[in-house]
Order: structure tokens, then C-alpha cells, then sequence
């Protein structure tokens, strides 16, 4: 990589007429610059599937209080049914 921009700066110098020089302590900077972003993209992504995983926690206590509501709902369909035929013959 710092081969890299060694070659690149020698572009630009022909070109702009312009010196860009690459010291050790530049390719330093350049890491640390890209390890600062990867962990920022890092904590960004580990955030994004924390999310997920609690909503999907959430869906899934959502699905067992639908089902257990629905069983619920069964059994007192026939009780409804049975104290409706009762009012209506009163």
C-alpha cells in the first residue's frame, strides 16, 4: 500500500508539478485513520444487530401471545355461542 501512494505521489508530481511526500509517520497516520473507521463501522454494525435481535425477541414473545390468545378464543367460542342461544330463548 504505501508502495502504492509512493507511486501515486510520483504521478501527481509529473502531473501538477506539485510534491507529496510519504514518510513513515504519514503510512502511521493512515493506519490509524483506517482503524478508527473499522471500529467505528464495528460498533455501528454490533448496534444494528443488537436491534435486530431484540426486535426479533420481541416478535417472538408477540407469536406466543397471539397463539395463546387464539387457544383462549377457542375454547370460549362454544360459551358464547351456548349463552347466546340462552338469552335468545329468554
Amino acid at each position: 500500500m504505501q508502495e502504492r501512494v509512493h507511486q501515486l505521489s510520483i504521478k501527481y508530481r509529473q502531473e501538477l508539478r506539485k510534491y507529496y511526500y510519504v514518510t513513515p509517520t504519514s503510512y502511521l497516520i493512515l493506519i490509524k485513520t483506517f482503524s478508527t473507521f473499522i471500529e467505528e463501522k464495528r460498533n455501528k454494525n454490533d448496534k444494528e444487530i443488537y436491534k435486530f435481535d431484540r426486535g426479533l425477541v420481541q416478535l417472538a414473545k408477540a407469536a406466543s401471545s397471539v397463539a395463546d390468545l387464539q387457544a383462549k378464543l377457542e375454547d370460549l367460542i362454544p360459551l358464547v355461542k351456548r349463552q347466546a342461544e340462552e338469552a335468545a330463548v329468554k
